[in-house]
């Protein structure tokens, strides 16, 4: 088991450092979000390793790759915003929407570009990591506890979903907060239980899909109330804004209701 999670660990430091190091015009959509996964599934071991009850001190290498973490996360959802208006409408690039977003989106790239440049000791981190993996002794505790983490989101979700809820009573990052467990959860099966035939992640995949889909169009609906609020636009600007306000509502609407058919197929696998 320690073993398998060290070598686990050593590959994806790896990949993180050769993404990393790569230039900067190698950037794109899909380069944000597959450094974003590979830290995701890092932060898996870290996550067993707090689980053990192993106490680990804040390592300043570590903390910077949460950071770019982050960062990255910034640029992504700024990206998809870019993604989602071209879906809903064609808006030329001039709109003082886009503008705005695209001036921000630069500075978020820069900033991230400049976070990069920080040197990061990957041997260092794998040393220390690989001393707190020795001294796991079971992976039960961590497997108890995600499993019971996702029925309870499980449930947030259900109360959500309810004709008498109050969407206002629960916030999006709880709701989120199930795409990301689930995500531990199928990486996890993954790393211990290799043998289990594919159909018993389909499901979890295609719910933390639709999880990781409605969760950009929230934000996507924050954004654009947002620019209405701080922007000093044209009318005309302010009706196509409405317009894809409304038109993304609809498509969050339709996400709640396949979420909410996807949450009553998923399987969590009994250890």
């Amino acid at each position: 088991m320690n073993k398998v999670l060290i070598n686990y660990f050593k590959k994806k430091i790896h990949n993180i450092e050769e993404m990393i190091n790569q230039n900067n015009r190698a950037f794109n959509l899909e380069k944000y979000h597959h450094l974003r996964v590979e830290i995701k599934k890092l932060k898996l071991i870290l996550n067993i390793i707090d689980a053990s009850g192993i106490q680990f001190k804040n390592n300043k290498y570590l903390n910077q790759l949460m950071r770019l973490f982050k960062q990255a996360g910034k640029i992504r959802a700024l990206d998809l915003l870019f993604v989602y208006l071209k879906t809903f409408k064609k808006i030329k690039k001039s709109t003082p929407l886009q503008l705005e977003l695209n001036k921000e989106l630069k500075k978020e790239k820069q900033l991230f570009f400049k976070m990069k440049t920080n040197p990061i000791d990957y041997k260092k981190i794998k040393k220390i990591v690989s001393k707190k993996i020795k001294k796991i002794d079971s992976i039960e505790a961590y497997s108890k506890t995600l499993k019971n983490e996702i029925k309870k989101d499980i449930k947030i979700w259900e109360k959500y979903n309810s004709k008498n809820r109050d969407k206002k009573s629960i916030k999006v990052s709880k709701l989120h907060q199930t795409r990301i467990h689930l995500k531990y959860w199928i990486n996890y099966l993954k790393l211990f239980k290799q043998d289990l035939p594919e159909k018993y992640f389909l499901a979890m995949k295609n719910l933390a899909l639709k999880l990781g889909e409605w969760h950009d169009h929230v934000e996507f609906k924050k954004q654009l109330f947002q620019f209405l609020q701080n922007t000093s636009i044209q009318k005309g600007s302010i009706q196509d804004v409405l317009l894809i306000i409304l038109k993304n509502q609809q498509k969050i609407e339709l996400l709640e209701i396949e979420i909410n058919k996807k949450i009553k197929a998923i399987d969590l696998v009994d250890d």
